[in-house]
């Protein structure tokens, strides 16, 4: 059940597992992860969000609603539309002009897991507002292996069988970055998700045959 309503910015907490966050959010002991490291995690006040900042200053406020679940326990969570709501948050902090008070919003009474990950997927996998491919990959990964969720379920969230083999590139470049590449890092600085897309292509059933046929393996790779 939902409902479609304007709510008060006070309420809503951000959202600590939001996937997007998730890989910078683990360099943080989970003492030290506040609402103030969420937001500078989320980049508002970065020039890649100076565009969506202007566009709902000019506008007066998101034209589309953030998604919100209501817990049991009385919390509204905010499971799409952190940076919007963060953006909110940065207007009423800088005295920007505005009723930055109240943001529109769709809310949820007590989502279960699997529809939480259904909307965010159809957000940012399949919809306007992308995360970057790293980022995407872990999602699914997380799904594929801790929530296992069958990979005819994932694709259907996704796309679609004609999306299976990007699916599985994506999920096994991740794994191939964690456990291969990642322990060659010195530190945090070293892993670089730029990296990403390489990892992608070694998944190509000819990029590993030139490797082998080469006598190279995906740690040399790496």
């Amino acid at each position: 059940m939902s409902s479609y309503t304007e709510i008060d910015t006070a309420l809503l907490d951000l959202d600590f597992t939001n996937p997007r966050i998730q890989n910078y959010l683990q360099n943080y002991p989970e003492e030290s992860r506040s609402g103030e490291l969420l937001a500078m995690l989320l980049g508002t006040g970065t020039d890649s969000c100076a565009s969506l900042k202007e566009s709902i200053k000019e506008h007066g406020g998101i034209i589309n609603p953030i998604i919100v679940n209501h817990f049991p326990d009385g919390r509204y969570v905010v499971i799409e539309g952190n940076t919007r709501l963060q953006i909110y948050r940065d207007f009423i902090r800088d005295n920007v002009p505005g009723n930055w008070n109240k943001i529109r919003a769709i809310i949820y009474e007590n989502l279960e897991n699997n529809e939480m990950h259904s909307i965010r997927l159809q957000a940012h996998l399949v919809g306007p507002r992308d995360w970057d491919a790293y980022a995407k990959a872990k999602y699914l990964t997380f799904l594929s292996d801790e929530e296992k969720m069958p990979m005819k379920e994932l694709l259907a969230y996704c796309g679609g069988s004609s999306k299976a083999s990007e699916i599985r590139y994506m999920i096994q470049a991740y794994k191939d970055m964690r456990d291969i590449y990642a322990p060659l890092c010195e530190d945090d600085t070293q892993f670089d998700q730029k990296k990403f897309s390489g990892f992608v292509e070694l998944q190509k059933k000819n990029v590993v045959e030139s490797l082998q046929l080469h006598g190279y393996d995906k740690t040399d790779f790496a």
